[in-house]
């Protein structure tokens, strides 16, 4: 199962590795949640919503589930960063409680023998907010290597109807 999931991963980062723009050397790299690309569980099983409204991922109504996205990065605008910290832009009410979250880990794969492996991560369940700009510590997540394929795994859980969002993603 792992082998699949690897596989349609790969696949989608060259479908959509297109679509998230390259930044600057001083400046940083930013993904809007609507950018992202869902696992097909979450589109046959029509659990999220993507607003109009600066691309927001929500849950559909009555919807308790976990969903999962895909967020493109461009490996040389990362590497151009200085400090290679994860920020999250999310909306968690419960905050550390366990009902909702939303958590992005950046990821890689080494495209000489296909290493999978976490770079860092952080999650909406640090406190409660109606809009989160949590981050990872800086510096945090530390230099792929030139010739890895990097992306952001994005899920959004919630176990109530709690309103979780995702907003989108930065790297610094």
């Amino acid at each position: 199962m792992l082998k699949i999931k690897n596989l349609i991963l790969a696949a989608t980062m060259a479908i959509v590795g297109t679509f998230a723009a390259p930044a600057d050397a001083d400046s940083n790299y930013t993904i809007p949640a609507g950018a992202c690309v869902p696992y097909e569980s979450n589109i046959q099983g029509d659990t999220y919503n993507t607003q109009l409204t600066g691309g927001q991922i929500s849950f559909n109504v009555g919807e308790t589930s976990q969903s999962y996205f895909v967020c493109p990065v461009w490996n040389d605008a990362v590497n151009d960063l200085n400090t290679k910290t994860l920020r999250l832009y999310s909306k968690d009410p419960s905050g550390s409680g366990s009902n909702a979250f939303v958590k992005a880990d950046l990821q890689t794969m080494d495209l000489t023998d296909g290493t999978l492996s976490t770079l860092c991560s952080v999650t909406s369940s640090d406190n409660a907010a109606t809009f989160h700009a949590n981050s990872s510590g800086t510096g945090a997540c530390g230099d792929p290597a030139s010739n890895d394929m990097l992306w952001v795994f994005v899920t959004l859980e919630r176990t109530s109807t709690q309103d979780v969002r995702f907003y989108g993603i930065k790297i610094l």
